[in-house]
């Protein structure tokens, strides 16, 4: 035998020895027949036989102008590269007593690539394999077919794409539409000479009521695409599950019987609690409006190890401990077709003006944000379940629960620092913070600003727009100023996303306020951001 097979072989063995994998003491391939040239000498494929010595005996076909190989040494008529592909695969065949394939892939005539799969078939004689027979296949083709299916599903995936989009594009303008509607009108109408003074108030509150209807659309926007601002926190789940099931048995009828466990031993989970409280809402609604005549509703924690490798309810997992939140009912269920789109946006099976379509894709988009996963189960006729998981905190102390401070709400002079590009917006916050007591100076840009707290002014607090434009963002200006003025308290609004926040540790504890907000919301913000630095 070849020293170099017998290596192969050796190595072979062991390999099976360590498995403990059985090796065949009747090897399955036929014995060597006289008339195999005749049998094989037309066949398509290349073909060839070689013994123990790894000298070839046999070939079936000669490329044009290729010397005659028989009696030369297989290795000379393989790339050097290929070699330990072969000699594995032979060695496999020797030991098993069983076929075993390799691939290669190279260059085939006019530079075009092609591909083979080569077979060693061992060939018994009476005291084991005698020789070897070698089968080589063109697969070039697969590869193709490969490709061209590859290329069919991204064609399928960005059409489904581009219909989600459309979806989601025409629901926006419809619920807008809507809202504008309402805002521009009560706006004309309060400029009319002849409104009354309780015609303005009512005119103004239905102004602010639509607006507000279109910050909460923004906010499950923002939830579906995994943008909204999140403010994590250790959340012991006993705690606010235990604060909601009133919540919850206020906002279902009673024909529905609502039942809360929180398993013993269930870890704290890492999540915003406002909005994991808002998506647990929403789910309830899906479910008291999937029982128009009564059911039950369950809310189940627990704790949810997952190994990448576990049931069909963790797909999409990253290994790691979870804490999974099952929120199940007995409603009508799902039908197939719909379950498929019920993650997506503006979908909904309700009737017009009954739904946004937001629900469940912001539930899907907040469990997403916060680097967990929600799954859905349903069947139609036996009820609906949604899994929630939600990553396990590090910490082993809840920061939700705890008694928070309640600032006062009047300003007392200080002079803050607005940085905002948009001009209206930033009038309008100075002038709020004018009614609330505060003196202010504006900056439409973080350089700006910068030549304002280098002017010597006497800056209590800095507000700034998180995406400022030019070369330095909002989230850059606070940073610098967190290294030189480390007392000054800072404050973010943004109406788009935190990760820039989150991103740098030098400013990731510092609050941020959604836009758009009201006076009161942003009294208290500042409010408590001077008290929060003063402590």
């Amino acid at each position: 035998m070849d020293e170099e097979l017998k290596r192969f072989v050796e190595l072979e063995r062991q390999r099976r020895e360590r498995s403990e994998r059985p090796v065949s003491s009747k090897p399955g391939a036929a014995e060597v027949l006289p008339d195999w040239r005749a049998n094989v000498g037309q066949a398509d494929e290349y073909m060839s036989l070689f013994d123990l010595d790894l000298r070839i005996t046999f070939m079936n076909r000669l490329q044009p102008g290729v010397p005659d190989v028989v009696g030369l040494p297989v290795l000379s008529c393989i790339d050097p590269a290929k070699h330990e592909m072969f000699l594995q695969a032979t060695a496999a065949a020797h030991v098993s007593g069983l076929p075993h394939y390799y691939e290669t892939y190279g260059t085939g005539p006019g530079g075009r690539p092609v591909a083979y799969r080569s077979w060693v078939v061992p060939l018994s004689g009476r005291e084991g394999p005698a020789a070897f027979a070698s089968v080589s296949v063109d697969i070039t083709h697969l590869g193709r077919v490969q490709e061209e299916h590859r290329a069919l599903e991204a064609q399928l995936a960005q059409a489904q794409k581009m219909q989600a989009l459309g979806q989601l594009t025409g629901g926006i303008a419809h619920d807008f539409n809507n809202l504008l509607t309402v805002i521009v009108g009560s706006l004309a109408l309060l400029q009319a000479s002849n409104v009354t003074p309780e015609r303005v108030r009512e005119l103004a509150q239905q102004a602010d009521a639509a607006a507000s209807r279109a910050a909460a659309l923004t906010q499950r926007l923002l939830a579906f695409s995994r943008r909204q601002p999140l403010r994590p926190q250790s959340i012991d789940l006993r705690v606010l599950l235990q604060g909601m099931e009133q919540l919850l048995r206020r906002t279902l009828p009673a024909s529905i019987t609502v039942s809360v466990e929180v398993e013993p031993g269930t870890w704290l989970c890492r999540a915003d609690p406002v909005q994991l409280e808002s998506a647990l809402l929403n789910l309830a609604i899906n479910a008291r409006d999937a029982m128009p005549r009564g059911g039950s509703l369950s809310v189940v924690a627990s704790n949810a190890p997952a190994d990448g490798q576990g049931s069909p309810a963790q797909e999409g997992l990253s290994p790691g401990d979870y804490v999974s939140i099952h929120v199940a009912d007995t409603g009508t269920g799902m039908a197939p077709e719909v379950l498929a789109q019920a993650f997506e946006p503006f979908f909904t099976t309700k009737g017009v003006g009954l739904g946004s379509g937001l629900g469940l894709s912001m539930v899907y988009g907040f469990a997403k944000q916060s680097e967990g996963q929600a799954r859905l189960f349903s069947r139609l006729g036996s009820g609906t379940t949604v899994r929630l998981y939600l990553p396990r905190s590090a910490s082993g102390i809840s920061t939700v629960g705890l008694p928070a401070v309640v600032p006062g709400t009047a300003g007392s002079g200080q002079l803050v620092l607005v940085v905002e590009d948009d001009r209206d917006v930033r009038h309008l916050v100075c002038e709020m913070l004018g009614r609330l007591g505060y003196r202010t100076v504006a900056a439409p840009d973080a350089s700006s600003a910068q030549h304002v707290l280098a002017s010597g002014q006497d800056v209590a607090l800095v507000l700034a727009d998180m995406a400022l434009p030019g070369a330095m963002s909002g989230a850059d200006l606070v940073s610098g100023l967190r290294r030189e003025r480390p007392q000054l308290p800072v404050l973010f609004m943004t109406g788009y996303s935190n990760d820039a926040v989150s991103s740098d540790p030098q400013i990731n504890d510092v609050p941020l306020l959604a836009k758009p907000f009201s006076e009161a919301t942003l009294a208290s913000a500042v409010a408590e951001a001077l008290r929060a630095r003063a402590r």
